[in-house]
């Protein structure tokens, strides 16, 4: 049985608000937010576009395979919403080939372009084999945490956005291709820059790898996706070190082992 969901930040505009889906019986979920509200929050930066959440995302379950996919638009929303909305309308790759084949069937015809670009993140988790593979463009991340080993960042951040329009820079060689593993107890989670920059542009002063792992519950047995993708957004919300939170969109998405 094939479940999708997907998040648009053209649908998800409250100030504050902080939004969250699950799919195939909670193995999965989501969260998106334009970000936090008052003189500190997101409204600095993003109150003046006509869309102010350029974000989306979303999520496919299919049999023992999940897609995980996340877009952070840049000079507007239409390139991260075409991207995943292509994403998701495809079948979910088995192996790196077929995830290369789904970013050659993302390209947009010429006429329709507009001057937005996008990160692109996907990432692919098959339970039968025990591995997942992916390809990132730009900055967004993929970590995984568990509650017995310590939490690593997979994935490292560059500058290489993509356009639909321009399907040279869909080129595989320009974003990075990574591998991963879920131990049993463990959730991969992919998330934009407003959880690592939820102060905007300050990374060091904003969520790191030492606190994506201290959201979990001291005891408990598996993460739970949906629990962990609504404390994670809203810890970025909140910010963190009585620094500022909530200054930029934000978009994670969540499968278990």
């Amino acid at each position: 049985m094939r479940d999708v969901f997907e998040l648009y930040g053209r649908e998800h505009l409250g100030f504050g608000a902080l939004d969250i889906v699950e799919q195939a019986s909670g193995r999965t979920a989501g969260a998106i937010s334009v970000g936090a509200d008052g003189p500190d929050g997101v409204r600095i930066f993003k109150a003046d576009l006509p869309v102010p959440n350029e974000d989306a995302g979303g999520a496919v379950d299919d049999e023992d395979a999940t897609l995980l996919v996340i877009a952070d638009g840049h000079r507007g929303h239409r390139a991260s919403h075409l991207l995943v909305e292509g994403v998701l309308q495809q079948p979910v790759p088995r192996d790196p080939l077929g995830l290369l084949s789904m970013l050659r069937a993302l390209a947009q015809p010429e006429e329709m372009r507009d001057p937005s670009a996008s990160t692109l993140l996907l990432a692919v988790w098959s339970r039968a084999r025990g591995r997942g593979f992916g390809v990132s463009y730009g900055d967004s991340t993929l970590a995984v945490i568990s509650r017995t080993r310590p939490p690593v960042v997979v994935t490292r951040k560059n500058d290489r956005y993509v356009s639909p329009w321009e399907p040279h820079t869909l080129d595989p060689m320009r974003g990075l291709e990574f591998e991963f593993s879920v131990p049993e107890d463990g959730v991969a989670v992919v998330f934009t820059d407003g959880v690592d920059e939820c102060c905007y542009g300050a990374p060091e002063r904003s969520l790191d790898v030492g606190h994506l792992w201290g959201l979990l519950e001291e005891a408990g047995g598996a993460v739970d996706p949906s629990s962990y993708v609504r404390d994670l957004g809203a810890a970025a919300m909140r910010g963190v070190d009585g620094n500022p939170g909530g200054q930029d969109n934000l978009t994670i998405v969540a499968t278990r082992a």
